[in-house]
Order: C-alpha cells, then sequence, then structure tokens
C-alpha cells in the first residue's frame, strides 16, 4: 500500500469517527435538553456536540473496561449452555433470551424517554419518581448507565457469532435490538450523565428579570443560555437569555443539579408556603 492510500484510508477513518462522535453528542444533548425541559432550538453546528460525543465515548469505554469480567462470565457461560444443551433446546432458550433483552431494551427506552419538563416539577409531583431522581443524578444513573452499556455490548457480541446465518430471522431481529440499544447509550448517557452542574449567578441578568435569586444556568447552546429559577410567584421557570447578557455577571457558586434543586428552590417553595398559610 502507498503512502497516499494509506492516508486516504486514515482520513476516512477519522472521518467517520468525528461524524460518530459528533451525532453522538447531539444526541445526548439533546435527550438532556428533553428531560429537563429545556429544549430550545439546536441548530446543527455546535463545538458543544464534540466535547459532549468524546465525553460520552470516554465514560462508555469506562463502562465497558469496568463490565469486561462480567462480559466475558457470561460469554462463558453462554459457550458452556451451547456445548451441553441439545439443538432442539438451545434454539428455545436462545430464542427466550432474545424476547427477555427485547423486553428490558423497550423497558429501559420508554422509561428514560417518558421524562420531560423534569425542572418545571413542582416538588415531589408526577410519576417516576426513581427515574427521575436519576436524572437529577442520583446513584440510580449509575447503575442505569452501566445496564444500558452492558446490554448493548452483549447484544453486538451476540449479532457478530450469528453473521453466520445473516438471513435468519432471529439474526435480524437480534440486529434491530442491538440497533436500538446503540441508539439507546447516547440518548441515555445524555439523560444520565451529561453536564449536571448548575452555576449560580450573583445577580439577576436584564433578560431574567422575571426570576428572582438563586439563578443558575442548566444549560448553554450556540449563543443562548437557560436560566433556572423561581419567578415572583415562586413558581419554578426557565428563561433563555442571549449569553451577551451574561457579561459581567460573576458565578459565585457551582454545584450539582440536584443540590441546587433540593436545597435552594425547596427552601423558596417552603418559604412561599408559609407564607400562603
Amino acid at each position: 500500500m502507498d503512502i497516499i492510500s494509506w492516508l486516504k484510508n486514515v482520513g476516512a477513518v477519522l472521518a467517520t469517527i468525528t461524524t460518530l462522535v459528533y451525532a453522538s453528542g447531539y444526541l445526548a444533548l439533546r435527550a438532556r435538553a428533553f428531560a429537563l425541559g429545556t429544549d430550545p432550538a439546536f441548530t446543527l453546528v455546535y463545538e458543544g456536540y464534540v466535547f459532549a460525543g468524546f465525553r460520552f465515548v470516554l465514560i462508555s469505554l469506562i463502562i465497558l473496561l469496568v463490565s469486561c469480567p462480567l462480559i466475558a462470565a457470561v460469554r462463558w457461560g453462554a459457550l458452556w449452555v451451547q456445548g451441553h444443551v441439545p439443538g432442539p433446546f438451545l434454539g428455545a432458550i436462545q430464542w427466550l433470551v432474545l424476547v427477555l433483552v427485547a423486553i428490558a431494551t423497550l423497558y429501559l427506552t420508554f422509561k428514560i424517554l417518558s421524562v420531560n419538563g423534569l425542572l418545571l416539577r413542582r416538588q415531589n409531583s408526577g410519576s417516576n419518581s426513581w427515574i427521575a431522581e436519576a436524572i437529577t443524578g442520583g446513584w440510580i444513573a449509575v447503575v442505569l448507565m452501566f445496564v444500558v452499556v452492558f446490554l448493548a455490548a452483549l447484544s453486538v457480541l451476540w449479532l457478530r457469532t450469528r453473521m453466520s446465518a445473516a438471513n435468519e430471522p432471529f439474526t435480524w431481529m437480534l440486529a434491530i435490538i442491538a440497533a436500538i440499544q446503540l441508539i439507546l447509550v447516547p440518548i441515555s448517557y445524555g439523560a444520565l450523565y451529561a453536564d449536571r452542574k448548575v452555576r449560580v449567578l450573583a445577580a439577576v441578568p436584564d433578560g431574567a428579570k422575571v426570576l428572582k435569586e438563586p439563578l443558575g444556568i442548566v444549560d448553554r447552546g450556540s449563543g443562548y443560555a437557560t436560566l433556572y429559577g423561581l419567578d415572583a410567584n415562586n413558581e419554578r421557570s426557565l428563561v433563555t437569555v442571549k449569553i451577551d447578557e451574561l457579561n459581567g455577571i460573576p458565578i459565585k457558586n457551582i454545584v450539582t443539579l440536584k443540590k441546587f434543586v433540593q436545597n435552594e428552590l425547596v427552601h423558596g417553595e417552603e418559604k412561599r408556603g408559609g407564607v400562603d398559610a
């Protein structure tokens, strides 16, 4: 292979990786905005997608590294069953496992996507309390992210062993499940792991006078920032302002989203409740 062909191949590989990272970053940030309720107008060209995509790849690789012993144990168990179970029973077991994996995949997909506008919910309101806890930064997020990546890795490895029978219905169904899982991984990362830090402002910008302190930046995009706080009626509200309007306003603290919601905002709501009473 000459140097020109080698450089072309390297360039094609890098372009493919960059595209996948960019697309993953877009899905992650979109899922985060949908879950939290910021959901602004997204642009196709934004450098934040690249950063979010590389962070997603790093987190996924770490989870894969940690789960390698468990993946190896499952593979060893599958090979043992394949070598000791008769053919007719083996086929039934494979279909049963495939159905269970499909149910788990659909359940996780619908459960994660069922949460929308989380920041605008009042304290202790709404359903899906445990998934809402995970999205705000609870320990359940660690378990869910591990399960999503683990299932996707197993499905891809399983599909790889079935490529010799690519025309069978079983392989097609497995391929569909694996594709859903691969798309679900960046979406789950966005909802469960993307930036969970709130930058608390020292003053209220002119474009967000409907809100009062404490006021925090919960989302940023190309030329805008989404602010989160309480309005004059002590209701949780989101306001989008231009980045230029934040110039000169200090950041007095950086806290987790969970702490900001459960401390500052809840105290404000409780104070309002005491006044009303």
